[in-house]
């Protein structure tokens, strides 16, 4: 039995304390048509099917094929990495578009945004392409004085840190988009 059959039976097992509970923390506001009918009911509304097609070793499949599988594998990966490029430019783009805008509203969460993105980039980064390392590695450098946890009120309030934090993002992400500009020519 898998993991996720465990938690269903475990589920099976209280749904209707939990049921009782909810209508109990809710009182008046429990609608029983808010659930479902039965816990299988409920069980039925997620899933995850996973397929895995065995691929042959590239040097027994004929030349053709070899070379259509290398440039669909290849377009995967400059997908994967142009995602990752964009995601890494829109939030430092949010970061320097706050920070040089002294009337823009200021949000923890475009920080948070800004720190997760640069958190993942090595896990999203298909292939360990050095380019996008290395762009990465010198936007945490330049920015981690300014994304650092507590900073946010040094960033709302002393303009000269929005303006050097700004002008960092910035260039972080015109990093990020020469390297998405070279993946996109190279198609």
């Amino acid at each position: 039995m898998n993991e996720a059959e465990k938690a269903f039976d475990k589920l099976r097992d209280q749904f209707d304390a939990i049921l009782s509970d909810a209508a109990q923390r809710l009182n008046g506001t429990f609608d029983r048509r808010d659930y479902p009918a039965t816990a299988e009911a409920f069980r039925s509304q997620f899933g995850v099917e996973l397929e895995l097609d065995p691929l042959p070793s590239p040097d027994r499949l004929p030349n053709d094929l070899r070379e259509k599988a290398e440039f669909a594998l290849g377009k995967r990966i400059r997908a994967a990495r142009s995602a990752l490029l964009e995601r890494l430019s829109e939030a430092l783009r949010g970061v320097a578009e706050v920070l040089a805008d002294r009337k823009k509203i200021f949000r923890n969460s475009t920080i948070e945004a800004a720190r997760q993105a640069l958190a993942d980039a090595d896990a999203l980064n298909v292939g360990n392409d050095p380019d996008i390392a290395r762009a990465v590695s010198n936007a945490r450098q330049s920015l981690d004085q300014f994304l650092a946890e507590g900073k946010e009120d040094e960033l709302r309030h002393e303009p000269q840190v929005r303006v050097t934090a700004a002008s960092e993002a910035l260039k972080a992400v015109n990093a990020f988009e020469q390297i998405a500009a070279s993946i996109a020519a190279s198609k």
